[in-house]
């Protein structure tokens, strides 16, 4: 899958589904510049953000022909979001594609970011969606991380200060894991002895010295990942108390 479809993939989860609790997001990124997709209760439809000079720092501003670029692609001036916007009232698999193609010539065409910079994919969503769906969506982004290879890539599960974080061997047999222990989270949200002991038995290592708590997922077949991420979001409700998980978001940072 190119990579244009699978932007088209995360616009249409992006847009399946009631809206009414909350709003959900889709942003490209690459050094400081970003495109990000909106859909929310109102205004109904979809909207594209793409960064301005009012939304970057100096060293990044944008130049005459690159805001001219972004208006002959429909983009409307910044006004108080300071963002180029484009909105589509429509959310047709046709409209999904158009604008799936639109993000990646404004990142790759239109933007200048360093030739060597990272491209991060970052999902979000306020409330309103089933542990399915968030499975869903966590093992659509470990696909593509297995997609692009090796150890060059990071995957980030988190929900406010609890995170996991998937990375694949060079040889992808072997996905690794990690959830954040105690060392890294706030008193108030730290694990109890009671429920730290659902790390080991669920297969997750307690570390001997400080660090996350760990675990190797041998890669037999595609069910390992969708269990990975199953394993990572039961632990955010069993152990960490994320019941339901408030705040959710994915990213996804390659080379």
């Amino acid at each position: 899958m190119d990579r244009t479809e699978w932007v088209f993939y995360r616009l249409k989860h992006l847009t399946v589904g009631s809206v009414a609790a909350g709003t959900r997001s889709f942003r490209i990124t690459r050094d400081e510049y970003f495109v990000t997709f909106r859909v929310a209760k109102s205004p109904a439809g979809i909207t594209c953000e793409a960064a301005s000079s009012a939304s970057l720092p100096p060293s990044h501003a944008l130049k005459p022909p690159q805001e001219a670029a972004l208006r002959d692609l429909g983009f409307a001036p910044p006004n108080d979001s300071k963002t180029f916007t484009l909105h589509k009232a429509e959310k047709t698999d046709a409209v999904l594609h158009d604008l799936a193609a639109v993000a990646l010539k404004v990142m790759g065409q239109i933007f200048t970011p360093e030739a060597d910079s990272t491209w991060e994919f970052e999902f979000y969503h306020e409330v309103g969606r089933s542990a399915r769906a968030l499975q869903w969506i966590g093992v659509s982004f470990l696909n593509e991380l297995l997609a692009e290879g090796g150890t060059s890539g990071l995957l980030t599960i988190e929900s406010g200060r609890v995170y996991g974080q998937f990375t694949f061997a060079p040889d992808k047999n072997l996905l690794y894991c990690e959830l954040v222990s105690n060392q890294f989270l706030p008193k108030d949200v730290q694990l109890s002895p009671e429920k730290l002991s659902l790390l080991p038995a669920r297969g997750f290592q307690v570390p001997a010295e400080p660090g996350n708590f760990n675990r190797t997922y041998l890669l037999t077949d595609r069910l390992v990942a969708e269990n990975a991420v199953l394993d990572v979001l039961s632990l955010f409700t069993d152990a960490y108390g994320l019941d339901p998980i408030p705040h959710f978001k994915v990213v996804l940072t390659t080379n």
